[in-house]
């Protein structure tokens, strides 16, 4: 949307120049229609700016945005100079930052936090907010040993929930996949969907942080799945 406000307006910058019009000047109406359009472009590119201003102003704050707006504002002192030429080179460059500003967004992880037990929230949030920043920089294997921990922390707290026990002074080495089965002895239920999806998380963990003979990198979309997974079993157990 952005991107295509821009080139609208690049557009008739190039119209204006090509037929050189002013920008500043107020239209007087004309029985040529052609006439009147080309006289008021300059309405239609400050309206244009305008739109792009209040559509930026809707946009979370972060350096791109903030950086964008001052580029706007640079067009509109640009627009009352008219100094077409300056236009468009600043246009090209709003344009470079607006593709920025997209590319960073789509490359950010945003997850939505459970319902969780009080206990264990403050742990359980920052442990989510860690895994965010791991993966928008790219650290997809420390993502991935952090859903193991939310799982661990998760499942804990589910036993000592269906037996009033602490499950790690007995046994503070015992895995995913024998907590699992401590659970279901104690009556927990938990759908075969779900097992199957700890039983994933807790494998690629493994695969992450153990020395094997090959090193288990996951991808991107990989992560991305085993961080939904977490967050979907979070939500399920609690």
């Amino acid at each position: 949307m952005l991107n295509e406000i821009i080139t609208k307006i690049e557009n008739n910058v190039k119209t204006a120049v090509e037929n050189d019009i002013q920008l500043n000047t107020k239209p007087t109406i004309k029985l040529d229609f052609q006439k009147n359009k080309l006289a008021n472009l300059g309405s239609v590119i400050i309206g244009d700016i305008k739109l792009l201003q209040k559509k930026l102003s809707q946009l979370p704050t972060d350096e791109n945005t903030l950086k964008a707006k001052s580029q706007v504002l640079q067009l509109s002192k640009s627009f009352e100079k008219e100094n077409k030429t300056e236009l468009l080179k600043q246009l090209s460059e709003l344009k470079t930052t607006i593709s920025q500003t997209v590319m960073k967004r789509e490359k950010e992880l945003e997850l939505n936090i459970p319902n969780l037990p009080a206990e264990i929230k403050s742990e359980i949030e920052a442990d989510i907010q860690e895994i965010k920043k791991c993966h928008n920089a790219g650290c997809y294997r420390s993502a991935v040993v952090l859903c193991g921990r939310l799982l661990e922390t998760s499942l804990h707290r589910k036993y000592y929930e269906a037996t009033g026990q602490d499950i790690l002074e007995k046994n503070p080495g015992i895995g995913l996949g024998n907590l699992i089965a401590k659970l279901m002895e104690k009556g927990v239920e938990l759908d075969p969907g779900l097992s199957q999806q700890i039983h994933l998380v807790n494998q690629v963990r493994i695969f992450s942080v153990h020395k094997k003979q090959r090193t288990f990198y996951p991808t991107k979309a990989q992560t991305n799945a085993i961080i939904l997974f977490t967050i979907d079993v979070l939500e399920k157990l609690f």
